[in-house]
């Protein structure tokens, strides 16, 4: 197994329960996790976890809740959305932000893996209008590495559909 309840966590205490998993065909693995540090319910805290498939290790890179940790851009990650892993191992995910309470969608690549906003609710969408929350949307990263997403924009412009984010959106 990648990880067990009860295992020790990279980031102190144990893993208390998991949630979706994604992985690719190198061997990376990126999940959803809640760790506990402590012995009551006030260190509970949830967070996206990747495994590498270069040298087996564990890295907690998002913690969500309270407190969550800050986000690029301005905010705190208050929920995780959807989440997909790349050939290369790099990763995106869909996130609510306090402060502000919008979504946006954030990626990471190797070797830094430094957390990058990459858009945000009400900024424009390539056809017009402007991207609705993120919550609902799926993300996912293709064989080279390009973002796609099935997200939201107003209804007059199609309402939910799917949509590749070009440029500089490479995982």
């Amino acid at each position: 197994p990648l990880v067990l309840v009860g295992d020790p966590s990279p980031t102190g205490g144990t893993f208390r329960s998991f949630g979706r998993v994604r992985g690719n065909d190198a061997g990376d693995v990126l999940f959803f996790a809640v760790t506990q540090t402590g012995t009551d319910e006030g260190t509970i805290a949830g967070g996206l976890f990747l495994r590498s498939a270069v040298g087996g290790g564990t890295v907690r890179f998002v913690r969500t809740g309270d407190p969550g940790d800050p986000a690029p851009g301005g905010g705190t990650f208050r929920q995780l959305g959807d989440f997909d892993v790349g050939p290369g191992g790099g990763f995106a995910f869909a996130a609510t932000l306090t402060g502000g309470g919008k979504s946006a969608l954030f990626r990471a690549s190797p070797p830094s893996f430094a957390l990058e906003r990459v858009v945000t609710e009400g900024d424009p969408t390539p056809i017009g209008g402007a991207f609705e929350p993120f919550a609902g949307s799926v993300v996912r990263l293709d064989d080279s590495g390009e973002l796609a997403l099935l997200a939201s924009v107003p209804d007059d412009l199609g309402g939910t559909g799917a949509r590749r984010v070009h440029g500089e959106v490479r995982v």
